[in-house]
């Protein structure tokens, strides 16, 4: 039962709650969470879980517009990342050395 629990990710904090408010998981993930600065928290990254209990703290602290802000510069620099691909490929080409004979 907690595996299927733990394999979908709408019900995987339920599964590893507690009634202790010390040992809860989405508790102990909250104030990791909020101790960041919000730089921190737009650059966060981490477990599975981790960032499904950060997506519910945002959506339950965050406003909607700051939420939309942040999607918008986070596929913005995806955006600049992937215009920039074929340039930063054709450097890394360019300072390699071209194969010896015989190998690839």
């Amino acid at each position: 039962m907690i595996a299927s629990e733990l394999r979908d990710a709408r019900t995987r904090l339920d599964a590893l709650s507690a009634d202790d408010a010390e040992t809860d998981v989405r508790v102990v993930f909250s104030w990791s969470y909020q101790l960041l600065s919000v730089p921190a928290r737009r650059r966060f990254t981490s477990h599975d879980l981790i960032q499904v209990c950060a997506a519910k703290l945002s959506a339950a602290l965050d406003a909607d517009d700051e939420r939309h802000a942040a999607l918008g510069r986070l596929l913005d620099y995806h955006l600049h990342r992937v215009r920039g691909a074929p340039a930063a490929a054709a450097a890394f080409r360019a300072a390699r050395p071209p194969p010896r004979p015989g190998r690839v």
